[in-house]
């Protein structure tokens, strides 16, 4: 089974029409989430599990939640940062680190707030010292901290993170994940659909054989199916 990606955009840009049309306006932002369901396909074996991040070619939210662990080079540009955007941008210092290594509950509802996390690299480098406890509440929901250079300038590693997934597939065979929000036009979120499934899609052993279903949805609306099957010709009467 093989599907164009002209074929593969013209499918979700139809589901993406459905999806609106079942969503009716709300009093705030809705989420709009890709649902891939896989078969044939042994995750007991490691080759086969998938963990990248993956740049998209728009954001993933209109209004970003991104919470960086910062060393003081990139503090400054941080703060002035997190004052002008409108995003909601947390800044996690030595000292807020240390309140959060001793503070389960509160650690735990940081990383449930924040979609992504940033770190400076020299965190990164030091992470059993600074980190500890919050690598086991970071690991398992897939928000390691994409490493920020000390020379490079925050504001640039900030719009890469809002164009950033973190994908995995793990234990489970199932990917839900959210790829924009209903503030975007329908051909910013078929961009960022077909560039999802395409990178899973070329990580899969079989390719889209191991897709075994593929659904969009808003936060609060109902699933809509894309088939990966090719519509068939109709044949002509003699």
């Amino acid at each position: 089974m093989s599907i164009s990606e002209h074929e593969l955009r013209r499918k979700i840009l139809e589901a993406l029409k459905e999806v609106r049309s079942k969503s009716p306006e709300r009093n705030f932002t809705e989420a709009v989430e890709l649902h891939i369901g896989f078969k044939d396909i042994d995750l007991r074996r490691p080759e086969n599990r998938l963990r990248f991040n993956l740049l998209l070619p728009h954001y993933v939210s209109s209004k970003d939640k991104i919470g960086v662990f910062a060393d003081d080079p990139h503090i400054p540009a941080l703060r002035e940062l997190a004052e002008k955007s409108e995003d909601n941008i947390t800044i996690i210092d030595k000292v807020r680190l240390e309140e959060l290594k001793s503070n389960l509950k509160l650690a735990k509802k940081l990383v449930r707030n924040h979609r992504i996390f940033l770190s400076s690299s020299t965190f990164m480098s030091n992470i059993g010292k600074f980190f500890g406890r919050m690598i086991k509440i970071l690991n398992p929901r897939n928000k390691m901290p994409i490493p920020i250079p000390i020379n490079e300038d925050p504001a640039k590693a900030i719009e890469s993170a809002k164009r950033t997934l973190q994908i995995r597939l793990h234990k489970v065979p199932v990917i839900n994940i959210k790829v924009g929000d209903i503030k975007m036009t329908d051909e910013e979120l078929a961009e960022n659909i077909v560039a999802v499934l395409e990178a899973i899609k070329n990580r899969m052993p079989k390719g889209w054989r191991n897709i075994k279903s593929i659904h969009i949805k808003t936060t609060m609306g109902p699933p809509v199916k894309i088939s990966l099957m090719a519509k068939r010709k109709k044949k002509i009467a003699a």
